[in-house]
């Protein structure tokens, strides 16, 4: 989606990667959407009192996102590819500005897809191999970046899936080996590249296909 600029109340904003922060000026009255941030999204463990893996989502190009503590509670969410994002004061789209009805229903969509990932994700964790999953997880992210190449943290993704640390390195090890990433900075950071794309979706389960991200 393409940033109407001569909107007074739209403002560009960087990301940086990590937990989630309060941007400058922010006090949880704002909607980003992301444009090249990708932003992972899992459940509270800690407020929800579940012990099993976190269903987990991306947030990207695609997506909105809301801090406000009433839309997003239960959610832990961190920034795993830094980037810029649009934010827009929640009161412009609950006003109903005509000039932002295409963000408000972009904001609908995006709830309901994130609901969708979460769900999809939590199904497929239990139900198929690690590899399969982590797969279909990185496919997912791949479609919600807009680049063709994109970087993201081994480690931060961990808690999603529930793993001791030695299965969850033999798990992108293999991914490595069979050509459908490539692990940099000593196996902290995994890259995909169009190139991967094949190999990856030949070890994907079909979770990914069941998402549908326009």
């Amino acid at each position: 989606m393409s940033a109407p600029e001569r909107l007074s109340v739209l403002e560009r904003v960087h990301l940086d990667m990590g937990p989630w922060t309060e941007q400058s000026g922010d006090g949880g009255n704002f909607l980003y959407f992301p444009e090249d941030a990708l932003l992972g999204v899992s459940s509270d463990l800690k407020r929800s009192g579940v012990t099993h893996a976190a269903p987990c989502a991306w947030l990207g190009r695609h997506g909105v996102w809301s801090p406000n503590p009433v839309l997003s509670s239960g959610l832990q969410v961190q920034v795993m590819v830094a980037g810029w994002a649009f934010r827009v004061p929640e009161g412009a789209l609950l006003a109903a500005d005509r000039r932002l009805s295409s963000w408000a229903l972009q904001m609908a969509a995006s709830s309901q897809k994130l609901l969708s990932q979460m769900a999809q994700m939590s199904f497929c964790v239990r139900h198929h191999t690690v590899e399969q999953s982590l797969a279909s997880w990185l496919l997912m992210a791949w479609h919600h970046s807009p680049g063709h190449r994109l970087q993201v943290p081994v480690a931060s993704l961990q808690a999603g899936f529930g793993l001791a640390p030695e299965t969850w390195q033999q798990a992108w090890q293999k991914l490595h080996g069979l050509g459908a990433v490539t692990l940099t900075g000593q196996g902290a950071l995994a890259e995909i590249q169009s190139r991967l794309l094949p190999p990856l979706s030949g070890l994907a389960c079909s979770c990914h296909h069941k998402i549908q991200v326009n």
